[in-house]
């Protein structure tokens, strides 16, 4: 490293910046968000906005714009602000590089709210948008915009169309690949993709800009320009190229790089690719900072620094995909908590033949715009290959092992792991060097140092379980509780939001997190949707084998009448092969030394008519601490659990802090230590009630909610408790 000042120099000062950013250093805040923006955008839920429309995306369900050089408008000034995505409610959408007057709901990009969650701040702010415009309405639009930039997102458009038209069902993942749209990409395509782990080749990746730009050089040396001339014009080209696919991580750090290369190539200069890695992090990194805490970012950078470092040890071509795992198995696993165990073979076989895609699927684009008939036939090979790919996944998916949930590793196992690795690569460089003398042969030297990388792998995946756990997610105005016992089994209680997608948006990515890959069985406590939405997609993406997560059981109460919901889950279990149980008053299990008891629904309240009176209510005990988990109940139901239950130590607040739950004589007889509130943030319906707090006051109960402090976890050894919350307060 001392030979490369300059990546030496460049990796100094991003260590730097990532120190100041996690120190917080004036200048570094994440969200450099002033008060007085956020104090009037509280005091003003509805408010316009003024600024240059840089980008349009026009989608199924909703069509967007992101706008730069934004102005607050106030009654008395004009605030400037950072960039602003905007929901429009009308599909006519402003030219780009037009001034439109805007009025919306602003909001900032929120943090997540459980652990494994995605965080869509850095995603935002590597185009500098720290606000999100809802429910947006243009008032005026100037009738000047951007020749160029316009005409350029309307050929980004058409093509985009041609794809879908020409290539039918490979057009989404053409246009993913080629044009960096990846709106229209079915969830489970991108899921069985992601599974397989060759979810890069629907990103524009290095590969694609090397090849490209390379094939525009030397195609205009054959076609008699100079050196100079060769190379500005594909320098040009790529970087226009950059910006119209929408100027994505990998494909900007690609482009810089092969900047670079040209630059080194017409002056004569050597070109090193590990300097121009790390001179071209810097750039990105100076212009958006956050980019240091983007899975995008680290993954190509750190793809393409294994590529560099441990391809030359191997000493085989076809190991480039395994020494582009090397640097990201922490990576994925911090951001994804799982790890494809058949991905490295995928990638073998398949990456060979995505230059076939990328051909085909130029020279189709490029005919498609004068005729669809020449296109289809030019995007022929491409969608050949590209089914290829899709079964291939499809069948990785389907084969035993296809991941490993090892979830997120904490800072030491990633130290732990980078320790082991070079440490392993060192070992590896003594055994290829003949002229030593050695203590044991070559061989057993690589085989240890690939047990030493396996050790550090393994490791990544170890959490110890320690006690009975209980995590209350934020999944908004919804239920979704999450049981680990001391063995490690895991148990769902409910699982559902008034939020759409809260099963792949938040229960899946926390459970892939903790590496929960097997989910022992899941308690209904009622078919409400804020309570069963969630666990309806997991039991569907079970059945499309799109997620790794087993379920083993379902836990319904038991009731008469069986509402179509009911049936509805009856149904998706049935398809999953997953047994369903019936429980009602006086049941009982019992999981080492936990003891769950079914306390309702009671007897005459088993109807499930009233859906909220039938919910299920379970009593835990551990040792000397016992909590309840009491679903929608209302004071009716509370009054008939005093029979059954006095002092506990947590309860999960009954109908997310509703007026008409948690009564005071309730409240008084169970005096709860610590209560869990589920909720959503400002949601319609003010839970929690103002006089619920006071009556969970008035008995000295500690009261957490899950819209101020995210995910919340009791763990308790079965003497002592201990709460953590996702979220500071």
């Amino acid at each position: 490293m001392l030979k490369r000042p300059l990546c030496l120099l460049c990796l100094l000062v991003l260590a730097g910046i990532w120190l100041a950013q996690t120190m917080e250093f004036p200048g570094f805040q994440d969200v450099p968000i002033s008060s007085s923006v956020q104090e009037y955008l509280t005091s003003h839920p509805q408010c316009q906005i003024l600024g240059t429309t840089v980008q349009r995306h026009q989608g199924e369900t909703s069509q967007s714009v992101t706008l730069e050089h934004v102005s607050l408008i106030t009654q008395s000034e004009k605030i400037p602000i950072y960039n602003v995505k905007l929901y429009l409610d009308s599909p006519s959408l402003p030219a780009i590089g037009s001034r439109i007057l805007a009025e919306a709901q602003l909001e900032q990009a929120e943090e997540p709210g459980n652990p494994g969650e995605f965080d869509p701040r850095p995603y935002y702010a590597m185009d500098d948008i720290y606000y999100l415009g809802w429910k947006g309405k243009i008032l005026k639009t100037s009738s000047s915009y951007s020749v160029w930039q316009e005409g350029m997102c309307r050929l980004r458009e058409t093509l985009t169309r041609n794809f879908e038209t020409m290539a039918h069902d490979q057009g989404p993942v053409l246009s993913a690949m080629l044009l960096g749209e990846k709106s229209a990409l079915e969830p489970e395509t991108k899921a069985y993709y992601q599974m397989a782990g060759i979810i890069h080749i629907l990103a524009i990746s290095g590969l694609h800009i090397s090849m490209i730009g390379m094939g525009l050089y030397r195609l205009c040396q054959k076609a008699g320009a100079g050196l100079w001339i060769s190379g500005f014009l594909s320098l040009l080209l790529m970087i226009q190229y950059g910006t119209f696919t929408g100027s994505g991580t990998a494909t900007m750090r690609a482009v810089v790089m092969f900047l670079l290369s040209v630059g080194a190539l017409l002056t004569g200069r050597c070109y090193d690719g590990f300097t121009a890695l790390a001179l071209s992090a810097l750039l990105l990194v100076a212009e958006h900072p956050a980019c240091i805490y983007n899975s995008g970012f680290l993954l190509s950078f750190g793809a393409v620094a294994g590529i560099y470092y441990f391809q030359p040890l191997l000493d085989k071509k076809w190991t480039t995909g395994f020494c582009a795992q090397l640097l990201t198995i922490p990576v994925l696993l911090w951001f994804y908590g799982e790890l494809s165990l058949y991905g490295i073979l995928l990638n073998l076989l398949l990456l060979p033949t995505v230059s076939i895609v990328l051909v085909s699927g130029i020279a189709g684009g490029l005919a498609g715009l004068f005729s669809t008939a020449a296109g289809t036939v030019l995007l022929l090979p491409a969608r050949g290959l590209l089914l290829l790919y899709e079964w291939a996944a499809r069948l990785g998916c389907s084969l035993p092992f296809c991941t490993w949930t090892a979830g997120q590793p904490s800072w030491s196992q990633i130290l732990f792991y980078y320790s082991l690795l070079f440490l392993a690569a060192q070992i590896w460089r003594i055994s290829k060097d003949k002229e030593k003398h050695l203590p044991l042969s070559p061989c057993r030297l690589k085989f240890f140092a690939a047990l030493l990388w396996l050790l550090g792998t393994f490791c990544l995946g170890i959490h110890p379980q320690e006690g009975l756990s209980i995590t209350c997610l934020d999944v908004g105005q919804g239920d979704a509780i999450v049981l680990r016992m001391p063995d490690g089994a895991c148990y769902l209680t409910d699982g559902g939001s008034e939020s759409k997608n809260c099963g792949a948006y938040q229960i899946l990515p926390y459970l892939k997190s903790q590496g929960i890959s097997r989910v022992e069985g899941i308690f209904v406590s009622h078919t409400d949707e804020d309570h069963i939405s969630g666990i309806r997609e997991i039991l569907q993406a079970q059945i499309d084998k799109t997620t790794s997560v087993r379920v083993k059981g379902l836990f319904l109460p038991q009731w008469n009448v069986h509402p179509q919901a009911y049936e509805a889950l009856e149904k998706l279990a049935d398809q999953a092969d997953i047994p369903i149980t019936y429980l009602k008053e006086g049941d009982s299990l019992k999981r080492q030394d936990v003891q769950i008891q079914v306390l309702a629904p009671f007897r005459e309240e088993q109807t499930g008519e009233d859906t909220n009176a039938s919910s299920m209510v379970l009593k835990l005990s551990y040792g000397n601490i016992t909590g309840l988990l009491t679903g929608d109940i209302g004071v009716e139901q509370e009054r008939k659990l005093l029979e059954e239950t006095g002092k506990i130590q947590f309860l999960k607040a009954a109908h997310h802090g509703s007026k008409n739950s948690s009564s005071l004589e309730f409240l008084q007889q169970v005096s709860p230590d610590i209560s869990f509130i589920s909720c959503g943030k400002d949601n319609r319906y003010g839970h929690p009630h103002e006089e619920t707090l006071e009556r969970l006051n008035a008995v000295k109960s500690r009261i957490y909610t899950t819209a101020q402090r995210g995910a919340l976890t009791l763990q308790t050894d079965g003497q002592n408790i201990k709460i953590t919350t996702f979220k500071r307060e």
